[in-house]
C-alpha cells in the first residue's frame, strides 16, 4: 500500500513525467546515434558510460528533490513526523520508489539500444549486455545516488546542495574520464597507471572496470564483479544505518538557521552603512547567500586546482617541442574546461541567487516593497557577473602560477585577449540564465530549461538528431583557440557578429523578464506582455537570427557533415562514369590573381591548357570543384562546344569536334573568393589585411573525375547505397604555372616559381612568377605586410 501511494504521488507530479520522457528519449537517441553496424561490446559499454555521465546526474537531481525533499520544501516536516508510519518504513519505501523511478527511463532507453545492438550481433550477446548494464550498472548506480540524497535529507541540507553535488558528479567524472583514457572523451589518455588500477576496484559507479572488460580475457571481468558486489553490500549497510536512526528534521533545520547575536549585530551594522540604493542592498543579500554556502569556497579551490593541474601538465609535456608559453597554458583550460565549469557554476549560482527569497519565505514581502523588477533582475545579473569574473581571475592566476613553475614564456597581452574572448560569452550566458529564472514560475521549470540549454551547448545531441547549427552554441561563437604563429587571426572575425546577436537575445529576454517577474515571487505581474517594445525586440531578434542563418549557409553551402556526405554521394552517383572516360590533362596554368585584403576579396582569371595525353579522342570531359565554392564560371577559348549548366557545382563540357590525341585546347575559369565572416577561416583560404593566403588545391577547379570527393568511410558508403570500395586516387597532376599577382602597395606577395617581373600600376603592386618545370598544384599564393612576410 505504501509503495502504491508513493508511486501515485510521484506520477501525479508533472515534472516526474517530463523527466521520465526526456531521459527515455535522450537515452534512445544518443544511444542509437552512437552505434553502427560494426559496433563492439566495448563500444556499447562506452555508450552506457556516456549516458551515465551526462544524463543520470540531472535526472537524479530533479527526482530526488521532487520525491525526497518534499517534506522540507513544503514545510510539512512536523506533520509528517507525527504520522503513524515509522521513520524506517517511510524512508525505505521512498528510497525504493525513487530508485525505481530513476532507473526506469534509463532502462527503457537501453532496452531499445541493446535491441538494436543484438540485431547487429547476436541476441544472446544483446541480452547478456542488457542484464549486465541494467542490474549492475543502472539500478545500482541509481540506488547509490538516492542514498546520497537520503543522507542530505537527514543532514537537513537544502536542494541547492543536492544540485551542486549532482553537477559535481558529472563534472568530476568527465575530468576523471579524461585522465583514465575513456575513449569516447576526446583527448583522453591514461595519465597514471596507479590511479587507473585504483579506479578499477574503487569506482563507485563501476564505469572504469566495465570499460576495461575484454571479451577474450575472462580475468578482466574480476574487477567489475568484485567492485559491484562490494558497493552493493556497502550501499545496503549504509541504507540500513540511515533508516535506523530518526531525527527531528524541523528542529535540525531551525538550529542551522540560528545566528549568533554578535554576528547578527555586525551584519546589521554593515547593512546600515550601505548606500541607500535598492540594487546595492539586493547585491548585499545575494552575496550573503553565496558566501554563507559552504560550497562556494570549495568550488573556488577545486577550480584553482583543476586549472593549475591542466595548465602545468600541458606545459611540461610541451617542453619537448619548445611550446611552453602562455598560448599553450591558456589553450589547455580556456576552451573546454573553463566553458564547462563556469557554465555549470553559473547554472547553480543563478538558481541559488534568484530563488533564495522564496526558499526563505521572503518573496512576498520583497514583492510588496518599492523595489522594481528591473532592479531585482539587475542585482541578480551583477551578482553572477562578479562571480564569473572571480572564476576568470582564478583561471588567469592559476595558469600564471603554472607558467612560473614550468619556466614558461609569459605574455600578459595574450592573457588580456584570452580573458576577453572567454569572459564575454559566459557573461551573456549568465544574463540568459537569470532571465530564464525570472521568466519561469518555478525553480524546477527554470532548472530544466537551463539543463536543456547546457545539453544542447555541450553535447553532440543536435548532431545525432541531424539538426546541427552554429547557433546551437548558446551564447558562444565558433572562435578557435589561438595558434602559435597567428594567434586568433584565423577566426577573430566571427567573434563580434555572434556576440552582437547573443547580446540582442539577452536584451530581448531581459525585456520579457522585467515584464513577467514580480521581484522573484514566481508569478506573473503584467498579463499584457506583448507591448510594442517587446514585440519590436522579439521581431528584431528573429530577424537577426534569420539573417545569420542565411549568411552562414551562403558562406558554406555544405554547412554540416550530413550535407557534405549527401553531396559526396550525389557526386559519385552522377559523375562516376567520367572515371572510365578519357579526360584531358592540365599541362599549363596561366593565373591572374588580384588581392584586395582590405575588402576581404580576391579575383582569379585562370587559363588552362589541356592536352589529350590518352590513346583515344575526347568528346566530353568534366571540370570539378568542391561544393562549397560556388561563385565561378568557365568558357572555351577558340573551340566550339556545349557547356552544360552546373550540376552539383560541376561543369560537363561536350566538344563539337573531338579532341584528338596530342591536341590541346584552352579553357578560361573566372572566380571570386571572399573572406568568410561567420565561419573560422582555414589556412587554405584567408584574405585579411594582416595575412592573406590561398591554397591552389582547395579553390582551383580540376579537370576530370575527382576520387577525393568520394565518401571513404565503408559504413557511410553502405548507408548511401554506394559500391563497397571507393575509387583509387590517381597520380597527382603536374603543370607549368605562370602567375601574375597584384596586391595593395603596403603588401608583398609570394607565388610558386621564380619572380621574373615586378612593377606598380594604378596604385597597386604587380608581381609575375614562372615555374621552370611542371609542378604539383599543392601550392599557395600569399599577400602580407612587408614586415610579417620577411619574418
Amino acid at each position: 500500500m505504501l509503495i502504491n501511494n508513493e508511486l501515485r504521488y510521484a506520477y501525479r507530479q508533472p515534472i516526474v513525467w517530463v523527466v521520465t520522457i526526456a531521459v527515455s528519449l535522450l537515452n534512445t537517441l544518443i544511444g542509437l546515434g552512437s552505434l553502427h553496424e560494426l559496433s563492439t561490446l566495448n563500444e556499447l559499454y562506452q555508450v552506457y558510460a556516456l549516458l551515465q555521465m551526462l544524463i543520470m546526474p540531472a535526472a537524479f537531481a530533479v527526482i530526488a528533490v521532487t520525491l525526497l525533499f518534499r517534506d522540507s520544501t513544503s514545510n510539512m516536516m512536523v506533520l509528517i513526523d507525527v504520522t503513524p508510519v515509522s521513520f524506517r518504513v517511510r524512508w525505505r519505501t521512498r528510497v525504493f520508489v525513487s530508485t525505481a523511478i530513476l532507473s526506469f527511463p534509463m532502462l527503457f532507453g537501453f532496452v531499445v539500444v541493446c535491441g538494436v545492438f543484438a540485431s547487429q550481433t547476436t541476441w544472446l550477446m544483446g541480452l547478456q549486455s542488457f542484464f549486465l548494464i541494467s542490474l549492475f550498472g543502472i539500478v545500482q548506480s541509481s540506488f547509490l545516488l538516492i542514498l546520497i540524497a537520503f543522507y542530505l535529507v537527514k543532514r537537513s541540507c537544502t536542494p541547492f546542495t543536492l544540485y551542486a553535488i549532482s553537477a559535481a558528479e558529472g563534472i568530476v567524472y568527465i575530468v576523471i574520464g579524461g585522465i583514465l583514457g575513456f575513449q569516447f572523451l576526446s583527448g583522453s589518455a591514461i595519465v597514471s597507471e596507479v590511479f587507473y588500477t585504483f579506479m578499477l576496484w574503487a569506482d563507485p559507479f563501476g564505469i572504469t572496470p566495465l570499460l576495461d572488460i575484454n571479451v577474450s580475457d575472462q580475468a578482466s571481468n574480476v574487477p567489475f564483479i568484485v567492485n559491484r558486489i562490494v558497493y552493493f553490500i556497502v550501499g545496503v549497510l549504509v541504507f540500513l544505518a540511515l533508516s535506523k536512526v530518526s531525527i527531528n528534521l524541523n528542529v535540525e533545520h531551525n538550529n542551522k538557521k540560528a545566528v549568533k547575536p554578535a554576528q547578527e549585530k555586525t551584519r546589521r551594522h554593515v547593512y546600515k552603512r550601505l548606500p541607500d540604493l535598492p540594487v546595492v542592498h539586493l547585491l548585499f543579500l545575494n552575496f550573503k547567500v553565496l558566501l554563507s554556502s559552504k560550497l562556494t569556497p570549495v568550488i573556488l579551490v577545486i577550480w584553482a586546482s583543476i586549472v593549475l593541474n591542466e595548465a602545468l601538465s600541458t606545459l611540461l609535456s610541451a617542453q619537448a617541442h619548445n611550446l611552453n608559453n602562455s598560448i599553450t597554458a591558456l589553450n589547455a583550460v580556456a576552451w573546454d574546461v573553463y566553458l564547462l565549469f563556469t557554465s555549470v557554476c553559473l547554472a547553480l549560482w543563478s538558481g541559488l541567487v534568484c530563488w533564495h527569497t522564496q526558499r526563505n519565505q521572503f518573496a512576498d514581502v520583497l514583492s510588496s516593497t518599492p523595489i522594481s523588477n528591473w532592479q531585482k533582475i539587475m542585482a541578480d545579473m551583477i551578482t553572477l557577473l562578479i562571480c564569473l569574473l572571480v572564476l576568470t581571475v582564478v583561471m588567469g592566476v592559476a595558469s600564471l602560477m603554472a607558467e612560473l613553475i614550468a619556466g614558461s614564456d609569459i605574455s600578459l597581452l595574450h592573457y588580456v585577449q584570452q580573458i576577453i574572448f572567454s569572459l564575454v560569452p559566459q557573461a551573456l550566458l549568465a544574463v540568459i540564465f537569470v532571465c530564464i529564472h525570472h521568466i519561469a514560475k518555478s525553480v524546477i521549470k527554470a532548472g530544466l530549461c537551463i539543463f536543456a540549454l547546457l545539453i544542447i551547448k555541450f553535447t553532440p545531441i543536435t548532431s545525432a538528431l541531424g539538426i546541427t547549427h552554429l547557433l546551437w552554441n548558446i551564447a558562444g561563437s565558433p572562435l578557435q583557440p589561438a595558434s602559435q604563429t597567428k594567434l586568433f587571426l584565423e577566426s577573430e572575425q566571427v567573434f563580434l557578429p555572434f556576440m552582437l546577436f547573443w547580446s540582442l537575445v539577452a536584451a530581448t529576454l531581459c525585456v520579457f523578464a522585467v515584464k513577467l517577474s514580480h521581484r522573484g515571487a514566481g508569478y506573473v505581474m503584467n498579463k499584457k506582455i506583448w507591448t510594442m517594445p517587446a514585440v519590436a525586440m522579439a521581431l528584431l531578434t528573429l530577424g537577426a537570427g534569420s539573417v545569420m542563418h542565411i549568411q552562414i549557409t551562403n558562406e558554406k553551402p555544405l554547412t554540416y557533415q550530413k550535407q557534405r556526405m549527401q553531396w559526396q554521394a550525389d557526386y559519385e552517383q552522377t559523375f562516376r562514369h567520367f572515371a572510365d572516360l578519357p579526360q584531358p590533362t592540365m599541362t599549363e596554368l596561366d593565373t591572374k590573381i588580384a588581392f584586395y585584403p582590405e575588402q576581404g576579396k580576391a579575383y582569379f582569371d585562370v587559363q588552362y591548357t589541356l592536352e589529350n595525353t590518352s590513346e583515344y579522342p575526347i568528346s566530353q570531359f568534366l571540370v570539378s570543384r568542391d561544393g562549397n565554392h560556388t561563385n565561378w564560371s568557365l568558357t572555351l577559348i577558340n573551340r566550339e562546344g556545349e557547356i552544360k549548366p552546373p550540376k552539383l557545382n560541376q561543369y560537363e563540357i561536350r566538344l563539337a569536334k573531338p579532341l584528338e590525341v596530342g591536341q590541346s585546347l584552352n579553357l578560361k575559369v573566372s572566380l571570386m573568393l571572399k573572406q568568410v565572416m561567420f565561419w573560422p577561416s582555414s589556412e587554405h583560404l584567408i584574405i585579411k589585411p594582416k595575412w592573406s593566403q590561398i591554397a591552389a588545391q582547395s579553390i582551383l577547379p580540376m579537370v576530370g573525375y575527382q576520387p577525393e570527393f568520394e565518401i571513404q568511410d565503408p559504413l557511410e558508403r553502405a548507408n548511401k547505397g554506394l559500391i563497397a570500395e571507393p575509387s583509387q586516387t590517381g597520380v597527382p597532376v603536374k603543370a607549368m604555372l605562370r602567375t601574375t599577382l597584384s596586391t595593395q602597395l603596403k603588401h608583398e606577395s609570394q607565388a610558386p616559381g621564380v619572380m621574373v617581373k615586378q612593377w606598380q600600376e594604378d596604385g597597386r603592386k604587380f608581381y609575375q612568377y614562372q615555374t621552370s618545370q611542371p609542378i604539383e598544384l599543392d601550392v599557395v599564393w600569399q599577400s602580407e605586410p612587408r614586415i610579417i612576410l620577411h619574418e
